[in-house]
């Protein structure tokens, strides 16, 4: 079924993206476009992106109209392009209180499921770039939990096409429970043949970055991701400083969290998962999107998919 299953993916439209047969370069442009596609979907479709003169005074006015209705506290809004930024402006405060701190452009924000295209997918997409791992490999070889699985490949949790559900993890054994529950899981249809998001998803790529990758999941990002992306305020779980600049996070109907994530199966799992827990600002956010589209490379030529890194 493994081997099956590796062919049927190999064979796909999209499947050169993946082929680790393909020269070393094929594969690092490859690897970033699945992140481009996300961020520019134009790109890959033969159509011409046009740039329109941009006009800060609509989005002056969307915003305005938003805290004034009540919408949202406040926020940052950055525009760019892969050359630099054309337009960053914070707005509002942190929370509804009037008396609340004004944002700034380094105010830090829980990014919550940002945290998957952040810190995870690149963080796997770095594993199987350095060959440690193949998004085609059984979820099994790293996860002896799934050794029942054979039909189970990282690439199908990546896409969210595994067919596993979400569920309630263990408060006493968090990361342990959600290996066992989503190994014991019946698949929902056929694997590979439907997206169905989840969360578990990620938290299982997030396990497999920690054993592959000899390093707890943070730990990885920050090394391999933030810092050649010169992330400079993004992290999982921030420390003192940060959480001083932290929007507060929000928990039931009273209590607010400066610096703790708000999803409550990150912080069952310590604040570090694979699915939620990373904060940044979003001068951080534009310079990952930046690298995104110069195919891997910051600043100076460094990036953690740049060709000298």
């Amino acid at each position: 079924m493994a081997e099956l299953s590796r062919r049927s993916f190999l064979n796909a439209p999209c499947s050169r993206l993946i082929d680790f047969k393909e020269s070393y370069y094929m594969k690092k442009y490859c690897a970033i476009l699945i992140l481009l596609i996300i961020l520019v979907p134009g790109a890959c479709c033969g159509n011409a992106l046009t740039i329109q003169p941009f006009r800060s005074e609509q989005v002056d006015r969307l915003m305005e109209e938003a805290i004034s209705g009540g919408l949202i506290a406040g926020g940052v809004v950055l525009v760019g392009t892969a050359k630099g930024i054309v337009f960053e402006k914070p707005y509002g405060r942190v929370a509804a209180d009037p008396l609340s701190r004004p944002i700034t452009l380094d105010t830090v924000f829980d990014i919550a499921s940002l945290t998957k295209v952040v810190a995870t997918a690149p963080a796997i997409l770095k594993l199987a770039e350095e060959r440690r791992i193949s998004l085609v490999d059984p979820v099994k070889k790293w996860l002896p939990e799934f050794s029942q699985r054979d039909d189970l490949l990282i690439w199908h949790l990546l896409t969210h096409t595994s067919g596993l559900d979400d569920f309630t993890l263990s408060a006493a054994n968090p990361m342990p429970s959600a290996l066992a529950g989503a190994a014991a899981q019946k698949p929902k249809g056929v694997v590979g043949n439907r997206f169905r998001y989840a969360d578990i998803n990620f938290i299982l790529l997030g396990e497999i970055v920690s054993r592959a990758g000899a390093l707890p999941l943070d730990q990885f990002a920050a090394a391999n991701i933030f810092a050649p992306s010169d992330m400079r305020d993004t992290c999982f779980n921030p420390g003192k400083e940060r959480a001083e600049r932290c929007a507060p996070t929000a928990v039931g109907e009273h209590a607010v969290l400066p610096g703790e994530v708000q999803d409550s199966l990150a912080r069952q799992l310590g604040g570090v998962a694979g699915h939620a827990g990373v904060f940044s600002t979003a001068g951080d956010l534009g310079r990952f999107c930046m690298m995104i589209l110069n195919r891997g490379e910051g600043r100076g030529g460094n990036g953690p998919f740049a060709p000298n890194h």
